[in-house]
């Protein structure tokens, strides 16, 4: 059997490894991997910036093999080993995003390979190269950097001439080895034995290996290794070179890669400088480079990061802010002005001018004080190459380290609905923007003057609508409380009325199961109010559009139907009572069927 039928027709046994795999993937939430290749709006340049960190800068970026082939990644915490970076294939960028429900993922990009790596593999011939160079002048004498190397071949080639292959050269000699070896890292010297499904020895170097053919990583490829450190000696303050290589070996077939982490390129002790979000955001804009502007900052960000200003509830850009119709970092910069300039009191519309004069929910302006010190703290980590868990505060009166995963945890916290754990993290966040130096920068970054604030005003947009940060009562979390006067007591006559105008809300809720919904808006009754078998009668008499009322009472992220109404037709309003039981909050949704919306009038009586 020739390795093309191999390719073409894997073993069954794994065959039902890849079908468990895919059943798992459909039935839990599993991190995800993105990719944006050379041919998506990335150029070379771009995967250098954020391969950068502290004290290296890098000049003559060149890139050659395919542009599918190589580009950034994001969404790796969990998977490769670390959030976001660079990467360089054998075959597809694309080809590294799980889950692994292929035998043999392989794209042939028909191209040559690399005298270089064939040079490390001996008279072997290598094929479809991918190969990122550039100079770089280093603070010191040694520069290192973070990696993953995974491949297709694994484990079915183990031991076999298709020893995929991939090179660090810095001036010329490959530093890519396994730690404390002269090895260089490659499929032969890094596995657990040839296997057709889960290897299970001999053991070469398999502490440094991780086997996914069961597919519990979510990534396509068959194994990778652990995080390694490339570390290379080099000349300091003067120009050297750096190759990095990647290819297949012996024929097309199988596509192995390298992932880089973004900002991990480092040479000599790190500044871990930071500035404050007040700095940023007075700091915003210049033509020179240089600077440390908050636009210089966010096109860093963006190449480190897919493409995006990572904010966990939305990315920026969301819209197309300037004239030149691209979706850019000028625009992006816009709409970070637009969290620090705009009230947060208020949620965006298409337009971004809060024209609209939408009140914001508790939710939605929490979310955007978050926003303003993520920004900034993305700015320290990814521009000024500060390392959170290098830095420290006062807790309790105990010296604590910030989290390494502090930016991936703000996300997560900015992608809630916890207000408490929303306003914590901003309070962290702070801590964080302001405990770094404050008088050092990085190589090649200079503080320059500030922007005039009434033009930075001007400038700024509000990213956010109704979808992104909920106004009062468009969501579960920002429906406001039903509150009834001072003089009502738990079982007295009370009532409570209000009029909303749908137009700028959005569809939060699942629809009831007395018909499809559409833009929806919340009150809740808690258990302060809604005491045991307390009745409550809600009626829309009076709204200018066909109505449907619902009841549903548990918690935001479990909520269970009680009963719902849509039997009226036309603008006579639905009547609805049910009963609280003291213990759960009940939420009262109204919304007009098959997506009707108008000026709802909503009227709660008790009893």
């Amino acid at each position: 059997m020739g390795r093309i039928d191999l390719v073409r027709k894997p073993d069954m046994k794994r065959i039902v490894l890849w079908g468990l795999a895919a059943l798992l993937a459909a039935t839990s939430t599993q991190a995800q991997l993105s990719t944006r290749d050379l041919g998506e709006n990335i150029s070379p340049q771009d995967m250098v910036s954020a391969l950068l960190g502290g004290g290296v800068s890098a000049s003559n970026i060149q890139y050659t093999g395919a542009t599918n082939a190589s580009g950034v990644f994001c969404g790796g915490d969990g998977i490769i080993g670390f959030n976001t970076g660079i990467l360089l294939t054998s075959g597809d960028a694309a080809n590294v995003i799980g889950p692994n429900n292929s035998p043999a993922k392989s794209t042939d990009n028909g191209l040559g390979g690399d005298l270089d790596l064939d040079s490390l593999i001996g008279a072997t011939n290598t094929f479809d190269a991918s190969v990122l160079t550039f100079d770089f002048i280093p603070d010191s004498d040694t520069v290192q950097f973070n990696y993953v190397f995974g491949s297709e071949e694994y484990n079915e080639f183990v031991g076999s001439p298709f020893n995929d292959v991939f090179g660090f050269f810095v001036n010329g000699v490959n530093y890519a080895l396994l730690p404390g070896t002269s090895l260089p890292v490659a499929i032969t010297n890094v596995n657990n034995g040839f296997s057709p499904g889960i290897s299970a020895g001999p053991c070469k170097n398999c502490q440094f290996y991780i086997d996914n053919v069961d597919a519990h990583l979510n990534t396509q490829l068959d194994g990778i290794t652990t995080v390694l450190t490339f570390t290379a000696p080099v000349l300091r303050n003067q120009v050297n070179h750096m190759k990095i290589a990647i290819a297949d070996v012996a024929d097309h077939a199988l596509d192995s890669a390298v992932f880089i982490q973004s900002g991990s390129l480092r040479s000599g002790t790190s500044f871990n400088a930071t500035r404050t979000s007040r700095y940023w955001f007075t700091h915003a804009l210049s033509s020179d480079p240089t600077c440390a502007t908050l636009s210089n900052a966010i096109a860093k960000i963006m190449a480190s990061n897919c493409g995006v200003v990572p904010l966990g509830f939305l990315d920026l850009p969301q819209g197309f802010r300037n004239s030149d119709n691209v979706k850019d970092s000028a625009d992006a910069t816009i709409e970070a002005l637009g969290f620090y300039y705009r009230s947060t009191k208020r949620t965006g519309e298409t337009g971004g001018t809060q024209n609209q004069k939408s009140p914001a929910s508790t939710v939605c302006t929490d979310r955007k004080k978050l926003c303003v010190e993520l920004i900034a703290a993305l700015a320290n980590v990814d521009y000024l190459g500060a390392t959170p868990s290098a830095l420290s505060y006062i807790n309790a009166k105990t010296n604590t380290t910030f989290p390494s995963d502090l930016i991936t945890q703000a996300e997560t916290v900015a992608a809630g609905e916890d207000t408490t754990a929303i306003v914590s993290m901003t309070a962290l966040l702070k801590k964080f923007n302001s405990s770094g130096l404050t008088n050092d920068f990085p190589t090649d970054v200079v503080e320059c003057s500030t922007t005039k604030s009434s033009l930075l005003k001007s400038l700024s947009r509000d990213a956010t609508t109704q979808a992104t940060c909920p106004g009062v009562n468009n969501s579960c979390a920002s429906a406001q409380q039903v509150v009834f006067s001072s003089s009502a007591g738990s079982f007295s006559s009370a009532v409570f009325t209000k009029s909303v105008n749908l137009s700028a809300f959005t569809n939060s809720f699942p629809s009831p199961v007395c018909g499809a919904g559409g833009r929806d808006v919340v009150w809740a009754i808690t258990p302060k109010v809604g005491s045991n078998g307390r009745q409550f009668t809600v009626s829309t008499k009076g709204s200018n559009f066909d109505t449907m009322l619902s009841i549903w009472s548990g918690t935001c992220s479990n909520l269970t139907a009680v009963t719902c109404t849509n039997g009226a037709l036309g603008v006579t309003g639905e009547v609805l009572s049910f009963r609280t039981d003291g213990t759960n909050t009940f939420y009262i949704v109204g919304e007009g069927p098959n997506g009707q919306y108008g000026n709802l009038k909503i009227k709660i009586t008790s009893p």
